[in-house]
């Protein structure tokens, strides 16, 4: 099991639906990449046997709100796309990834970010 923070927290899945546009969202994607990249060589990640699970916690800073659970699956979706775009997983299908999980957020004194658990 590896897991690290990163330093990250993508907008509520609801954005995707109030007309956000595309160029915002590609924005935001690259955030989230960017953010997977840099945790994954801090922690030195070593993948464990695959397929994995993903767990992720969100961790919200001051005066972030806590969105319904399913409003976090765009998180959930930019962390997995960011853990294939390093390297860490070859792609992100059911081969490589056997099950995935969104905890209940967590308040934190700092910036918002996300826990990531791979099992």
């Amino acid at each position: 099991m590896i897991s690290f923070v990163v330093e990250y927290l993508a907008p509520s899945l609801n954005t995707i639906y109030s007309s956000k546009h595309w160029g915002k969202r590609s924005t935001e994607r690259g955030k989230a990449h960017l953010a997977v990249k840099v945790a994954i060589i801090n922690c030195k990640a070593v993948l464990p046997q695959l397929p994995v699970k993903i767990t992720t916690r969100p961790l919200l800073g001051p005066g972030k709100r806590i969105y319904d659970p399913i409003n976090y699956a765009l998180n959930q979706k930019f962390i997995e796309d960011g853990l294939v775009k390093c390297g860490l997983l070859p792609d992100d299908s059911w081969k490589y990834i056997r099950a995935f999980e969104i905890l209940k957020p967590e308040r934190i004194k700092s910036q918002s970010a996300t826990l990531v658990i791979i099992e």
